[in-house]
Order: C-alpha cells, then sequence, then structure tokens
C-alpha cells in the first residue's frame, strides 16, 4: 500500500499553497487527486498534471481507480504521497474501501449548495458533517487548518454528534 503522508479536504484541490507549502512540509514526491468529475475531464486533468514541479508526480483519479492505486505497493522507494480531494466524503469512501486514513486535514470547503460555516474558511453540508462524525468515531484525527505553519484545530470542537 502508498505512503500516505497527508490526507487533505480542499475544494480548491490544487493550488501555490499546495505546492509551495505542504509539499515541501511533509516531503511529498506524489499527489494524487481523487475526483469522479475531474478525473473524467480530460482538459482540467491535464492542466492540473502540468502544475507540477520537478520531482513531483500528479495523478487524478475516480474513487474507484485511487483505491486501486493506493493499494498498489509503493512505486519507488521513499515514496510519499498525498492525497486530496474535494470532500471529506471521498475520504470516507476510501476508508470503507480498505484505504488506511489515520488523520484528515480540512484545509478548505467553500460556502456553495447547501453548505454552512463550521469554523473559518470551513463549510459543510448536512452529509460532509456526518461524514466527518464516522471518520471521527473511526479513530480518525480529523482537524482544520490551511497552511503548514498555522495552528491546527479539532474538527469536532465544531462538528457536533
Amino acid at each position: 500500500m502508498k505512503k500516505i503522508v497527508l490526507a487533505r479536504v480542499d475544494d480548491r484541490l490544487i493550488h501555490t499553497e499546495i505546492l509551495t507549502l505542504w509539499v515541501p512540509e511533509v516531503r511529498a514526491n506524489r499527489i494524487l487527486i481523487v475526483d469522479d468529475i475531474v478525473a473524467k475531464d480530460k482538459f482540467r486533468s491535464k492542466v492540473i498534471k502540468e502544475m507540477a514541479p520537478d520531482g513531483l508526480i500528479i495523478h487524478v483519479y475516480g474513487i474507484d481507480r485511487a483505491v486501486e492505486k493506493l493499494k498498489e505497493p509503493p512505486s519507488f522507494d521513499g515514496e510519499r504521497v498525498i492525497v486530496i480531494a474535494e470532500s471529506p466524503i471521498v475520504f470516507e469512501e476510501l476508508m470503507k474501501c480498505g484505504i488506511r486514513i489515520t488523520q484528515l486535514n480540512i484545509g478548505g470547503m467553500g460556502i456553495r449548495g447547501e453548505r454552512k460555516t463550521v469554523a473559518r474558511r470551513i463549510a459543510c453540508d448536512d452529509r460532509e458533517m456526518e461524514s466527518i462524525q464516522q471518520m471521527i468515531r473511526k479513530g480518525v484525527h480529523v482537524y482544520f487548518q490551511t497552511i503548514p505553519k498555522k495552528s491546527w484545530e479539532e474538527a469536532k470542537k465544531y462538528i457536533q454528534e
């Protein structure tokens, strides 16, 4: 199984903070974006992959393919993977398929659709709140943190049962 060094919810998926702050912080050399819609959009997938600086590999997969890839042994010695999705629901699904997630960083979930503000820069709909609660119950450390050097807050402080 791949070594996941950061599991992150960020509805922007890939952006400068990920590439310049998180990648060096966790010493990642691979990013796996998990999104069924983006994976089917060849143009958007290509743009995301082209953002990779030298030494970093970016893949875009739907959930099923991501599960297959994450269950594979490391592609090379020292492989360190960041997994990013737009919603905690994706990580709950990955866990149901046997992917081990011990910590979940929630970095940015903007207001859209039925989402309501939960904390600064974090908005969730009822299903996303339920997903976070399920993961906390299963022993996953779920926390809110935008960038590595900023303090983090426990999600359970804001997500009540």
